[in-house]
């Protein structure tokens, strides 16, 4: 076992590593296709705009809206469409990029403590690279990978956008995992 303690450099360089990558992967052409644009967007802003809607996630037709409605009715409401998420920013959400991109890299230093947590109860100081690479690796990729799939299952994400996002999870927990290897603490560090 190696004191979690003694993986602080590792812990912080994956996690800025990780911010670094993740960041450059938003420029990459596999993600030019993520999004669609609107038919008649400056319409359907403007539509949006009456309502005046605050930040968050509208899911429609909402669940109450189906409140008391017969079976047919309730087919009929979403044979009809249309059926979707709609997720509202701030107007002012460029302003904020500063604290999103500083809440992002706190995210990156929680999944890299976690990542720290596993391999300091698993390996022991002075274990090779490869055996460091290969757990830590894993860690990383399950940890950046895995969580959203659900909710992209569920609310019917296209799978062009789930297969951008698991490759960069496989690229970002792979050089967490590299970064552990590599700042892994000799035998003598061991409690």
């Amino acid at each position: 076992m190696v004191a979690l303690t003694s993986l602080w450099l590792p812990i912080l360089v994956s996690a800025v590593a990780a911010f670094v990558i993740g960041s450059a992967m938003w420029m990459m052409p596999h993600h030019k296709g993520d999004s669609k644009v609107l038919p008649d967007e400056d319409g359907v802003r403007s539509a949006l705009g009456k309502f005046g809607l605050a930040r968050g996630v509208y899911f429609f037709p909402h669940m109450s809206s189906l409140d008391g409605k017969s079976k047919e009715e309730r087919a009929e409401m979403m044979r009809r469409g249309p059926a979707g998420m709609l997720h509202i920013f701030e107007s002012n959400m460029f302003a904020k990029m500063g604290r999103n991109m500083a809440l992002i890299l706190v995210y990156y230093v929680v999944v890299s403590a976690v990542v720290a947590y596993v391999a300091s109860e698993t390996l022991p100081g002075g274990t090779g690279f490869m055996r460091v690479w290969q757990i830590a690796g894993t860690v990383g990729v399950a940890a950046y990978c895995f969580a959203g799939i659900p909710y992209a299952i569920c609310f019917s994400t296209p799978a062009r956008n789930i297969v951008s996002a698991f490759v960069d999870g496989v690229v970002m927990g792979l050089a967490t995992g590299a970064v552990f290897a590599w700042l892994w603490p000799t035998a003598g560090v061991v409690i």
